[in-house]
């Protein structure tokens, strides 16, 4: 009887150790935040595929700087999207298909998107 009891004993012991060193793990590392870049519209296909747009060699200072290099019509320049391999950015989600459609259909700019200027 006194067996069971110091091995009961034990293992009650040991489940509190363990539920007390588990509360003191440490945080698992977040994940990276994507780089955005920008990429220049190459002129073919869909504006809405990532796979048409090229990084730019230098890459622009800022929105202003990004919207100077664009001259032209009013058609998709530059994009500011996170980075992908290869020179193209990574697939876009939703929220920047729409970004791009709602820039080429409205004339009108957004932080991300630059139009060719008239």
């Amino acid at each position: 009887m006194k067996n069971s009891f110091k091995i009961f004993s034990a293992f009650i012991f040991l489940i509190a150790l363990s539920i007390a060193f588990s509360a003191f793990r440490a945080e698992a590392p977040k994940a990276a935040a994507l780089t955005s870049l920008w990429y220049e519209y190459d002129g073919s296909g869909s504006i809405t595929d990532a796979s048409n747009y090229d990084l730019l060699a230098s890459q622009p200072s800022g929105e202003e700087e990004a919207a100077a290099i664009c001259e032209g019509n009013q058609e998709i320049c530059v994009i500011q999207a996170p980075e992908g391999s290869s020179g193209k950015p990574a697939t876009f989600d939703g929220t920047m298909t729409t970004e791009i459609s709602d820039a080429q259909t409205n004339h009108v700019e957004s932080a991300n998107v630059k139009l060719r200027q008239e």
